[in-house]
């Protein structure tokens, strides 16, 4: 065999063992704690017709993690409805919410009404949670 054809050879060797070992460790349920979130969301007393929350952990008060996501439909959001659970401890919450009318391409949940807001929770460790949160009014 050739020195060009061995060094090759080897290089392909490393290659595929690089790529197992990175595709392995991807592997399992590593990582922080996450659990289904849902509830209710309303601003001055109604329910939100349509929007989005999502779930980011709070840095400020050492929690770390993944988003968790949710679309607001009728005024309630389920993170297991097309979303993605959170991780657990204190997030912030921000709170997109609309009219859910006239949607199309450009607002995918109509005109908003009000401003995008951050609201503090406590997501416990447990499978689900149910989280009701009240968009203050400015």
């Amino acid at each position: 065999m050739s020195p060009h054809v061995e060094e090759t050879s080897r290089f392909l060797v490393i290659c595929a063992i690089l790529y197992l070992a990175v595709n392995l460790m991807g592997c399992g349920k590593s990582g922080p704690p996450r659990t289904d979130v849902s509830g209710d969301v309303t601003w001055k007393g109604q329910k939100v017709p349509a929007g989005y929350v999502t779930f980011s952990p709070d840095v400020s008060k050492g929690n770390s993690g993944p988003q968790g996501i949710a679309k607001i439909v009728d005024g309630r959001f389920d993170t297991r409805n097309g979303g993605r659970p959170a991780v657990t401890g204190a997030m912030q919450a921000s709170v997109g919410g609309f009219d859910g009318v006239n949607i199309d391409d450009d607002n995918p949940y109509g005109s908003e009404i009000f401003p995008r807001t951050f609201i503090s929770v406590t997501i416990p460790e447990s499978s689900t949670a149910e989280i009701n949160l009240e968009v203050p009014s400015k």
